[in-house]
């Protein structure tokens, strides 16, 4: 089972160029995975808080998501205070939220300069969509998907 932590969720690799910060509630240390592919190592992770309810898949890096973070909205980004932040010059400071609302996920383009494609097609800016777990998601250069725990 993934495995979250309470106040510190610390997913690191060592060699890479692109990083990862999840923040659950407070802050969170890093993932590193290399831009070319390479194959990140994953340091051991704390015991769960709290069941996770999505799992964001990004290249070979996951990252757990609990129902409590995505009711308050995850905000990916590169900037200090996004919640999943990616250290990608291609992606804005605060890029997209995702929220689950009356237990639906919607995802909302925050006006970014590179822009947001759901399933290949642009999103307008800050204009909330409703998404799935099958929905490949595109920010900047970065891909990722969303996929529901059992």
């Amino acid at each position: 089972m993934i495995a979250l932590a309470a106040t510190v969720l610390l997913l690191a690799a060592i060699a890479g160029t692109v990083v990862y910060y999840l923040r659950p509630q407070t802050k969170a240390a890093a993932v590193r995975s290399n831009a070319d592919g390479g194959k990140p190592g994953v340091l051991p992770r704390a015991k769960p808080v709290t069941s996770p309810f999505l799992i964001a898949k990004i290249g070979d890096n996951t990252f757990p998501l609990t129902t409590q973070m995505m009711q308050k909205g995850l905000v990916i980004g590169r900037g200090d205070d996004a919640d999943l932040r990616v250290d990608d010059q291609l992606l804005s400071r605060a890029h997209v939220k995702i929220i689950l609302r009356d237990r639906k996920l919607q995802m909302q383009d925050l006006g970014s300069t590179n822009g947001t494609r759901l399933d290949g097609v642009q999103l307008e800016a800050r204009k909330a969509v409703q998404i799935n777990t099958k929905s490949q998601i595109d920010l900047g250069g970065l891909s990722f998907t969303l996929t529901k725990t059992s």
